[in-house]
């Protein structure tokens, strides 16, 4: 819910990292539908916020801290 509390992507590389972003959502918001993934930084490090409405119909923006991965291909 906010770059405090992002949920931390523990991967070394871009592409498999990603993908745990989406597994994640997929767990805890099955069935949810992506509006936009966006990279920000805040204090100098790099997260992605992934805008979603769940199946529910509710928007929510799903905060991940990337440090470990960003830029690793």
């Amino acid at each position: 819910k906010s770059f405090e509390t992002a949920i931390v992507i523990d991967d070394t590389h871009e592409t498999s990292g990603v993908a745990k972003e989406y597994a994640w959502l997929r767990e805890h918001y099955p069935g949810y539908k992506m509006i936009k993934q966006s990279l920000n930084y805040y204090k100098g490090k790099p997260y992605d916020i992934l805008s979603i409405t769940t199946a529910g119909g509710e928007k929510k923006d799903v905060y991940f801290y990337i440090n470990k991965f960003f830029g690793k291909f």
